[in-house]
């Protein structure tokens, strides 16, 4: 639990970073959430079905916040003037989002 809150409280402090008008800092976290775009990329190549059971296992509320800092992510890299940053931000947020649901699908199932 001090992990995810943890987290979330570099996020809002990154996403902060994003919406202060200093560029230096703009610059900072926009790394950052590059940095955090390869990590989701990473983790959406390398998913297994046990790392998809422990982030569907997260509660609603977490989950929802969850995806409330990514599209907060998002919102303030297109305010920084980074859109393509966003988008490759948003790109790798679905594409692990997708994957989760696509490992946990029963094996029968087609899509």
């Amino acid at each position: 639990m001090k992990n995810i809150i943890l987290a979330r409280v570099l996020d809002a402090v990154v996403i902060s970073l994003l919406l202060v008008d200093h560029s230096s800092a703009n610059r900072f976290a926009a790394t950052v959430a590059v940095f955090l775009s390869i990590v989701m990329l990473i983790a959406f190549f390398a998913m297994s079905a046990d790392l998809a059971n422990k982030i569907k296992a997260r509660s609603l509320f977490s989950r929802a916040f969850g995806m409330m800092a990514q599209a907060s992510y998002v919102g303030a890299l297109i305010y920084a003037g980074y859109p393509s940053i966003a988008a490759f931000y948003a790109l790798a947020a679905v594409l692990l989002r997708a994957c989760v649901h696509q490992k946990l699908k029963p094996a029968g199932e087609e899509v």
